[in-house]
């Protein structure tokens, strides 16, 4: 399988669906990326707890500039508390993930701007990662469909 080369792509889809369906209501993260990814054509669908090639991820000892991240490419925060100015604060429960398409990332600060939804709206948000204080942030790379598919 191979990583989409052309994830820019699903960023336009992301952008233009935040334009058309300015108030739109989706229930979760979830369902926002997975109509994303099925408006791009040649991508593979995603399901629950697989999202396509995995980017970067927090879990992993060694913490490198997650440099190859890029537009289009899906985030996943699982029980993941951000330290922030008035505190901390925390993105989701221990059983459901957070799911956003990255839409921007800024190397220096390590930000990531995240369209995400958010008691139900789609909004877009920024997560440093230099403030995760627990859980877990993982990003993955939507896979093209196999040949023949």
């Amino acid at each position: 399988m191979r990583c989409r080369s052309d994830c820019a792509e699903v960023a336009v889809f992301v952008k233009a669906s935040r334009e058309v369906k300015e108030g739109t209501r989706y229930q979760s993260g979830e369902q926002f990326v997975h109509a994303i990814v099925e408006a791009v054509p040649d991508a593979q669908p995603v399901s629950t707890g697989s999202y396509g090639a995995q980017v970067w991820s927090s879990a992993t000892l060694a913490l490198p500039l997650p440099e190859q991240v890029r537009a289009g490419d899906v985030f996943v925060a699982m029980a993941a508390r951000f330290k922030g100015k008035l505190g901390s604060s925390t993105l989701v429960g221990a059983n459901a993930p957070h799911v956003g398409i990255v839409s921007d990332f800024d190397v220096r600060k390590k930000k990531l701007r995240v369209f995400e939804v958010v008691d139900g709206r789609l909004e877009q948000g920024g997560h440093h990662l230099d403030a995760l204080k627990a859980g877990t942030v993982s990003v993955f790379r939507v896979l093209d469909r196999p040949a023949g598919n």
